[in-house]
């Protein structure tokens, strides 16, 4: 369409529109009409308008090359601004052609939009799932795909806007880390500025994914945390969670910044530690009393007893055993 506005329907010779056309295209759309290029004459510049026409400007083509680019289109990640951004523009250029292109309006229906939202960050998931609901309240219809892009490049405007970005503050202050570090004591006073960077930076990440909190991750959860071992070790496995700092992209034996329990010291983090008491073995002190035709007795000695009896004996002595762990008599046998 633009070289038709630019060149076609421009009063110029037709050798220069078959000049401008064979240096417009390329790839598979050259060679398809590299044969006319030998004459410089109307029929043979109607000839490979016609078969580009044929091959490349049918509606059905057109429209699945959209929808193939979108299904192509990798993942953007939810610290990539630049990322959303050219997603955000792919998508108005897909609304501009929807009027010329009549296969898009399909990009109209629910289950096309939930596989545009699988490129997206859960964040973004969670806010456009708001509107949804508004919409569903209010109309009982489902957000059209326009509604869609506006909301997509409303999002990347606030994502990559350099006042109040989260990720572009972030850099920022990643450039002068020596100079910050300088400035920190072991003041009270500053004390209070350390927490209040860290309550910014806490709210400049993802939510949590179990209640959506944005002040804490998923190791700092109450909500995790009160579950059971068995529901928290299916909740990691589900969501590819490593078990030694609880975050994504790697597994426990790759992990390189794993948590120390606050509770056994060991290297998990805290919400995962498991209270184990069944323990069989108590340090204890006894006096064992060993009785060898008026000698003397022997001194107290400290020992370990696991629960069961405990037997004595030798030659000359006389069989010293104690009924249970917790006795402290010893009870002579012959």
């Amino acid at each position: 369409m633009s070289f038709m506005a630019l060149i076609g329907h421009q009063p110029l010779p037709v050798h220069e529109k078959m000049f401008y056309l064979k240096n417009y295209l390329s790839g598979e759309a050259r060679k398809a009409v590299e044969g006319f290029f030998y004459r410089n004459s109307e029929e043979a510049y109607q000839g490979a308008l016609k078969v580009l026409e044929e091959r490349y400007g049918n509606h059905f083509i057109v429209q699945r090359a959209f929808r193939d680019k979108l299904m192509k289109w990798p993942k953007v990640g939810s610290s990539d601004p630049a990322a959303l951004r050219e997603f955000a523009d792919f998508l108005q250029g897909c609304v501009a052609a929807t009027p010329h292109v009549k296969g898009l309006a399909i990009l109209d229906d629910c289950d096309e939009n939930h596989k545009l939202l699988r490129k997206l960050p859960d964040w973004i998931t969670r806010r456009w799932s708001r509107v949804v609901t508004d919409s569903l309240d209010k109309s009982g219809d489902y957000p059209s795909f326009s509604c869609f892009t506006q909301f997509i490049q409303k999002e990347a405007r606030i994502a990559c806007n350099p006042v109040t970005s989260p990720v572009l503050i972030r850099d920022t202050d990643d450039r002068q880390p020596k100079r910050a570090r300088a400035l920190h004591t072991n003041t009270k006073g500053n004390n209070s500025v350390e927490r209040a960077e860290k309550g910014f930076s806490a709210k400049s990440r993802p939510p949590c994914p179990i209640c959506e909190d944005e002040t804490h991750g998923v190791v700092k959860c109450p909500t995790f945390a009160a579950k059971s071992p068995k529901d928290k070790k299916a909740f990691i496995q589900e969501n590819n969670l490593c078990f030694g700092c609880l975050k994504k992209g790697h597994h426990s034996k790759d992990c390189k910044s794993r948590h120390s329990c606050g509770i056994c010291s060991r290297r998990h983090p805290t919400c995962l530690h498991e209270d184990r008491v069944n323990q069989a073995v108590e340090t204890r002190e006894k006096r064992f009393i060993f009785t060898n035709k008026g000698t003397s007795q022997e001194e107290i000695k400290r020992i370990s007893i696991i629960h069961f009896p405990l037997f004595i004996s030798t030659i000359t002595s006389p069989i010293v055993f104690f009924t249970s762990p917790g006795s402290s008599r010893p009870v002579h046998a012959t």
